[in-house]
């Protein structure tokens, strides 16, 4: 039996989605996760994730790469730690906030290659 943090866990997971991935086709490199896979990610990332609030925040994730989800539970992780308590629904729900509105502040287009932030706050934070 593995145990929380065993290697062979992660080699695991990176298996079984591989494969789940490799049934989508040539093109999954494109995809991002859905929501039975969010849910699974973040559960593998920390086991205390349910609830309803838990299910509200798989829907805001829509869209969100594996990558962005990672981020979104490190922040909910690092707030956690800030107040001393073990991650929760709550920390991760504020991170997706933030990473949804930071998100929203990149999408501003210049002449330059890349994103930039918006100068101005976007209507979320106003």
């Amino acid at each position: 039996m593995t145990g929380h943090g065993d290697p062979t866990d992660s080699v695991a997971s990176a298996s079984s989605l591989y494969l789940h991935l490799k049934t989508v086709g040539s093109s999954f490199t494109s995809l991002n996760p859905d929501s039975d896979l969010r849910r699974q990610y973040y559960q593998r990332l920390s086991p205390i994730l349910s609830g309803d609030e838990f299910e509200i925040a798989i829907q805001r994730t829509e869209g969100f790469s594996f990558g962005q989800l990672r981020e979104t539970h490190i922040l909910g992780a690092q707030s956690a730690f800030e107040h001393g308590s073990e991650v929760g629904v709550a920390d991760v729900v504020e991170a997706i906030e933030l990473q949804s509105a930071g998100a929203q502040d990149l999408k501003t287009s210049v002449p330059a290659s890349g994103f930039v932030r918006d100068t101005e706050p976007s209507a979320r934070r106003k």
